[in-house]
């Protein structure tokens, strides 16, 4: 999964403590499981959920884990 986000990063200058928000790209390998039903008149319902780590920034962002809920509908022709 590719994701990007913004996270808070504190950095200490001068004995001053400063929060500045920086954006991450980064990938992560895990596991997802779906679930599809097709209707007699074509209709497409799809679900799948799934998690994995962040293999880039994930210790440095603060998010190592990640996580994704999908919908869909469709049709079938």
């Amino acid at each position: 999964m590719l994701n990007n986000y913004e996270s808070s990063i504190d950095f200490i200058k001068n004995n001053e403590t400063s929060t500045k928000a920086k954006n991450f790209v980064d990938v992560a390998f895990g596991f997802g499981l779906g679930v599809k039903w097709i209707n007699s008149r074509g209709l497409v319902f799809e679900l799948s959920v799934g998690g994995g780590r962040n293999l880039i920034n994930g210790n440095e962002s603060g998010f190592p884990i990640v996580g994704k809920i999908e919908g869909f509908i469709g049709y079938r022709f």
